[in-house]
């Protein structure tokens, strides 16, 4: 299909006889479209489970006494540790749980603040040393100086003495829903389930990056558990708030993964253990508060999660799983990886409009994308030259189309011919391929909805931000899928938590109060706002 050229660049790229390589640019762009398409379908499939099948509601769990051990790993948390113990403390299991919190050393940040709640501890114990902080009737809080950083070395460290019936793991930045551990165990004792995964909430999702680690992770991430626990497959281990069998944890310790959970989930997948869903406790979390943060946890997900999924993957043949579980694995897999293929269709559209473009616009976007892409780059603080190059070559790869489409369309406003921002392929591609980009946002509203967070207030808000925080997302894995094929893993810590919300609350012990995603984008709070905001600006 030889390609129409209408603008002043046509002139430009003509002299380098660009027809006959479009011609193949155009079939590889069609050939991908169809691809997506047919892989968004899972998504539009599994949001059509969860919206037309109902969750019946429940208060009649019973009140079993089995002993749980609960596990938290931290690195220097300071007061979110507090309030993890404390929500666990606050549990109305009727059996004993043994919390301990697992820290490297007595320098851990987390230690300052406990020695001001529990004077009467000694906490300057050397590594391997147990510092019991609270002892009740069927409650017991402890430190524990396991003198390694890794989350997964953490619980391997004290797996091996844990005697409870079962084991349960609480990332340091949640609170607990004070039914957690009663309402899982009662459902893996009704299924004869041996893990049981515990539903996500955000503390606060107010602030774009809050909002967006929110989504992904307690909409979507949700509504495919909830999508695959309703036709009776396996969920995924999601690294925390879960409750499984002591026995099970201690025989498959985490690997030194970079994504543990998926590690294990795939482990157990593939010995046809299957895990459940609980969807009606689990626990709340602080969520990104930063571009580096939100990045840099897509980063670390993407890499591990590949390596794992490809690990695995030979293990799949001669695994004691259904067919539907073995399509299961390819979908959940794939997940990352498929941001390559978005990449080269991206790559591919770009190289159509560029087409259409003058040399000076071609110019402006280049440098307009170096701009954006050392922008995104300075914010993940790599170490070394040759690092950062790296990281600004593959922001550049994804940015530089984005902004060739983008002035491409505005010059085609400007020019009121809307030909020149239409791919020269046949309407029904193109319909797929828009169908193919609203997947997510398909599966992130109808979420919403089931889940009684879709209000006015985060429909325009998840809306309007959608195109940007999939631009950032896809960001995020190239760089963790780079990181992967080349070996690079240079990460800091990420942040966690509202600030706003830390001042709130001081006492540590006290836990902070939960906002959904429709509390915390409710349209008449801002329009309050604004309506304070707007006299004081204009009076002046």
């Amino acid at each position: 299909m030889p390609v129409h050229h209408q603008s002043s660049g046509s002139a430009f790229c003509g002299r380098f006889n660009v027809a006959e390589p479009m011609n193949g640019v155009l079939i590889f762009v069609s050939i991908l479209t169809v691809f997506l398409a047919v892989y968004s379908i899972a998504h539009y499939f599994c949001t059509a489970v969860v919206l037309f099948t109902r969750q019946r509601p429940r208060t009649d769990f019973s009140y079993p006494s089995d002993s749980v051990a609960v596990l938290i790993p931290a690195r220097n948390e300071g007061g979110c540790a507090h309030r993890a113990i404390s929500s666990l403390l606050a549990q109305d299991h009727k059996g004993s749980i043994d919390i301990y919190l697992l820290v490297k050393d007595k320098e851990d940040t987390a230690i300052a603040v406990f020695e001001e709640s529990f004077p009467e501890v000694d906490f300057s114990l050397p590594v391997g040393s147990i510092c019991r902080m609270v002892t009740t009737k069927n409650r017991t809080a402890s430190v524990v100086y396991v003198g390694v950083d890794p989350k997964s070395a953490k619980v391997n460290w004290i797996t091996g003495r844990l005697k409870t019936t079962y084991s349960a793991i609480l990332d340091c930045d949640h609170q607990a829903h004070p039914d957690w551990i009663r309402t899982s165990i009662c459902l893996m004792s009704e299924k004869k389930a041996r893990i049981v995964q515990g539903r996500r909430q955000p503390i606060s999702a107010h602030g774009f990056f809050q909002l967006w680690d929110s989504l992904q992770q307690h909409i979507g991430c949700e509504l495919f558990n909830a999508a695959f626990a309703r036709m009776g497959l396996s969920v995924f281990f999601t690294g925390t708030t879960v409750v499984m069998d002591t026995e099970l944890l201690q025989s498959r310790p985490l690997s030194a993964c970079i994504t543990e959970d998926t590690d294990f989930s795939y482990g157990i997948f593939l010995e046809g253990v299957v895990m459940i869903n609980n969807p009606y406790s689990g626990s709340d979390e602080e969520t990104s508060p930063d571009v580096y943060s939100f990045l840099a946890r897509r980063r670390r997900w993407a890499n591990g999660h590949t390596e794992s999924f490809v690990r695995h993957l030979p293990k799949l043949f001669s695994a004691p799983i259904s067919f539907a579980s073995r399509i299961q694995f390819f979908f959940h897999g794939a997940h990352y990886l498929i941001a390559l293929v978005v990449f080269a269709l991206h790559l591919a559209i770009s190289l159509v409009f560029l087409a259409e473009l003058s040399a000076v616009s071609i110019v402006a976007s280049t440098l307009l994308s170096l701009m954006l892409s050392g922008w995104l780059a300075r914010t993940q603080g790599t170490m070394g030259w040759a690092a950062k190059l790296f990281e600004l070559t593959v922001l550049f790869g994804w940015i530089f189309p984005a902004v060739v489409i983008v002035m491409n369309l505005t010059q085609a406003v400007l020019m009121n011919d809307f030909s020149r921002a239409v791919l020269p392929i046949h309407p029904a591609l193109q319909v797929l391929g828009l169908v193919g980009f609203c997947a997510p946002l398909a599966v992130l509203l109808g979420g919403l909805a089931r889940f009684r967070q879709l209000g006015v207030g985060s429909l325009i808000a998840v809306v309007s931000s959608y195109i940007f925080a999939f631009y950032l997302d896809i960001s995020g894995v190239l760089l963790g899928m780079a990181d992967y094929v080349f070996g690079g893993a240079r990460w800091r810590p990420v942040h966690r938590g509202d600030f706003e919300l830390l001042d709130v609350v001081s006492d540590p012990r006290e836990l902070l109060p939960a906002y959904g995603i429709k509390d915390s984008w409710r349209l008449r709070p801002v329009l309050s706002s604004a309506r304070r905001v707007l006299p004081r600006v204009y009076g002046k």
